[in-house]
């Protein structure tokens, strides 16, 4: 089969009404034969060629018509899913205009039929009252539903074990057992023939290439690699080169963008080719550097997580040299993905902490640090599970956690703390947009002590975290009706034995999660007012409000005021208990919803990325000493500058929160690179020391002083300068201004 990226602009057309033609012959009724026969067109038709210095095969691009548990990028979406942007100039370059025609119908179809828009239309009317809008980049509010199956990381260690045969025996054993659900393992052996399509298409342009090979170095390549895609059809992966191109291939066929716990299910594998001299570890490193490249072809910038070392691992002495491996791939390629988390935990081989001090010094932002001290605990207790299964607690996408190969926790809902509180402030009033907001019995409700305030602030946030557990339960049910996700099916604990989907019963742990943002400036902001009007009276609630309308002008003595007030980030009591108070309401208050709708858990995760920026241009001034439309502060971190007293107090800040109620928070730490060359030791100590207290997550921005300044003014000579921005790492040159002024205002220790 021709791959879609070298058609015609008008073969390019008809295959996306042809995509529409197929998946409107069915009823949704035939949900598992739909999806097959879209599968059937969409692969191998959405691979792109292979190219003559591939290491192994694995590009890939969604066309504007595609079936996909998240397509990359900002943009939503699930399921069947419409991309506008690229219809539009698809339909540019079409100058017949019959097929123009038939192109701009196709367009009005999915405009109303693709599963986000079918997700929208089931909301009950007081939840599309709530939430009337999805574009959380565009306009301001307090909450908004992010439509999107994602976060999966799915079981590679069975991929690797049984092969795709062994996958097949598995499924028509069951189906043998089980005749009520033959339709689902029909379509979960269809897949896994689909999956064998694909290797066939990239093993005939193997062997092309080997036949047209200009030098014995090429054609030895191609050799091998025909001879691995051969392999992975008939059994499992026996060497490295056999597990990467099956795992890939795989993982882009079921359109999961996570990578899982690699260097536990490829580990073995670059053993046996070591012991076998298959492979040496300088060329262990050059497939993993293509296997990014690869990777960053995606464009998947949120996702692309690839977990190291931590407990629990199957073969810890093989999965610590292929962690080395890993490492040492990451530090060449510099950058962004994959986003490497390495998981700490007292017993871990010294080797890796010392790679992993190494690479920041260096200038990269890998590895992200976890604690699986503090995490497995947390996760035992926030997701109530035993402590058997936490151990495969890992993060995902921006950093929340999900059970690996066993739990789907996609977080689909934005909510904005610092917004929320400004529309109690304000009664209902958006002093930035035109649209009434918040509830009416928080918005009618006099404030006469901080303790009225407290209570309509809680009641307004309340009624949104509902309603996006409401949205979420109902964004999984239109999954499920939509379609069974065959790919995900057969790699997600436990839909195989029950003989179900994943979103209709058959994964073992179906959670969700709810993205904050605005902890840091809502809790600094309820503390000032607090002092400055209800203990000190120094000033009225309405002089405040009426200085943030002002964005503080004229009102200087005031906003300093504000600014001396505590502050979170300077192992200050007072200012880190009202933190720990947001942050436990919060938690608490989504944790309960998970009943209430019928998850089996539903948590906060506070992973900011570059949305603390994004929601900040829609913010107006907050109470503490924050000016109207600039950055709100960055996951589990004090906002930009204001923790003044050193990195230990710092240190001391982040780690006090209780870990053990939500799915995932981030901590920046942006350091010179001078205290990973001169004062090593003592920076080691200091992090160290730090996940003994409790920090449970660290991610290391290493860089020279007045280099970001110098980036912004000459981004030419910065191209690859990499940043943490939150729960993702970026080229600093590429990011929006105002994201680079949130970053470069961070402190620097």
């Amino acid at each position: 089969m021709q791959s879609y990226w070298t058609l015609t602009p008008a073969e390019q057309a008809e295959w996306n009404i042809e995509f529409t033609r197929i998946y409107r012959s069915f009823d949704d009724e035939r949900i598992i034969a739909r999806e097959m026969a879209i599968l059937e067109h969409q692969f191998p038709s959405m691979f792109l060629p292979l190219e003559k210095d591939d290491l192994f095969a694995g590009r890939f691009n969604y066309p504007p018509l595609a079936f996909t548990p998240q397509p990359a990028g900002d943009r939503g979406g699930f399921a069947y899913v419409f991309d506008p942007a690229k219809f539009n100039d698809l339909q540019i370059q079409i100058k017949d205009p019959v097929l123009s025609g038939l192109l701009t119908e196709t367009e009005k179809y999915w405009q109303n039929h693709d599963t986000g828009q079918q997700t929208r239309k089931a909301y009950p009317g007081d939840i599309a009252e709530l939430l009337p809008s999805d574009n959380w980049t565009g306009e301001p509010g307090i909450g908004f539903p992010l439509l999107r199956m994602s976060g999966s990381q799915l079981n590679y260690h069975k991929l690797m074990e049984k092969g795709i045969p062994g996958l097949e025996k598995e499924i028509t054993q069951h189906r043998n057992s089980n005749a009520g659900a033959a339709d689902l393992y029909n379509g979960m052996l269809g897949a896994l023939g689909l999956l064998k399509k694909v290797i066939i298409f990239y093993e005939q342009q193997a062997r092309d290439h080997m036949n047209r090979a200009r030098t014995n170095k090429e054609s030895l390549h191609f050799k091998k690699l025909t001879g691995a895609l051969v392999n992975i059809r008939e059994r499992p992966p026996a060497s490295l080169l056999e597990g990467i191109q099956l795992f890939y291939l795989y993982c882009l066929c079921s359109g999961s963008n996570n990578f899982g716990r690699m260097d536990d299910y490829l580990g073995p594998l670059y053993a046996n080719d070591l012991a076998s001299g298959e492979l040496t570890r300088k060329q262990a490193t050059e497939y993993l550097i293509h296997l990014w490249k690869l990777a960053n072809y995606r464009k998947i910038i949120y996702d692309g997580r690839v977990i190291i070392g931590g407990k629990g691992r199957k073969d810890p002495a093989t999965a610590n040299e292929m962690a080395l491996v890993i490492m040492d791939s990451v530090e060449k390629h510099a950058d962004v993905l994959p986003q490497l988390t390495l998981r700490w935990y007292r017993e871990l081989d010294h080797r890796l902490m010392n790679r992993a001090f190494d690479m920041f010094a260096s200038g990269n932002p890998y590895p992200m640090l976890y604690n699986d001290e503090v995490n497995i605990p947390a996760a035992t207790s926030a997701f109530g599970i035993d402590e058997k299964m936490a151990l495969d607690c890992i993060p995902f996408g921006c950093g929340e956690y999900v059970i690996y190969g066993k739990s789907f926790g996609t977080p689909s809902g934005l909510i904005n703390l610092a917004k929320a509180l400004e529309i109690t402030l304000h009664k209902g009033k958006d002093p930035v947009g035109p649209r009434a907001m918040g509830v009416p019995e928080a918005n009618h409700m006099k404030i006469n002590s901080f303790g009225d305030l407290w209570k309509a602030y809680r009641v307004n946030l309340e009624d949104y975290i509902h309603a996006l557990a409401v949205q979420e339960k109902i964004e999984y049910e239109v999954a499920g009706k939509a379609a069974p996700f065959l790919f995900f099916s057969i790699l997600f604990d436990d839909c195989i034995s029950r003989g179900k989907a994943v979103f209709a019963g058959g994964i073992r742990h179906l959670g969700g999660t709810l993205e904050t943002y605005g902890n840091t400036n809502t809790a600094d902001a309820l503390l000032a007012i607090k002092k400055l009007v209800y203990e000190k009276n120094e000033y009225t609630l309405d002089e405040i409000v009426n200085a943030l309308d002002a964005n503080f002008e004229g009102y200087g003595l005031l906003r300093k005021r504000l600014l001396e007030q505590p502050k979170y980030g300077n192992d200050n009591d007072e200012a880190d208990e009202m933190l720990k108070r947001v942050h436990d309401h919060v938690c608490f208050a989504t944790m309960k919803e998970a009943t209430k709708v019928g998850l089996d858990s539903y948590l906060v995760v506070n992973i900011n990325n570059s949305a603390n920026t994004i929601f900040g241009r829609y913010t107006a001034a907050s109470a503490d000493g924050r000016l109207a439309y600039t950055s709100l502060a960055n996951g589990n971190t004090p906002h930009m500058g204001m923790d003044k007293n050193g990195a230990t107090a710092l240190l001391n800040s982040i780690a006090k929160p209780r870990t053990d109620i939500h799915a995932g928070a981030s901590q920046n730490f942006k350091i010179s690179r001078e205290m990973l060359t001169k004062f090593r030791e003592q920076t080691e100590v200091l992090i160290t020391t730090y996940f003994k207290k409790g920090g449970a997550q660290l991610m290391i921005t290493a860089v020279n002083k007045g280099d970001l300044e110098r980036a912004m003014i000459h981004p030419e000579e910065y191209p690859n300068l990499l940043v943490r921005v939150g729960g993702f790492s970026a080229r600093f040159v590429e990011l929006e201004k105002d994201i680079q002024v949130e970053i470069l205002n961070r402190t620097l220790y």
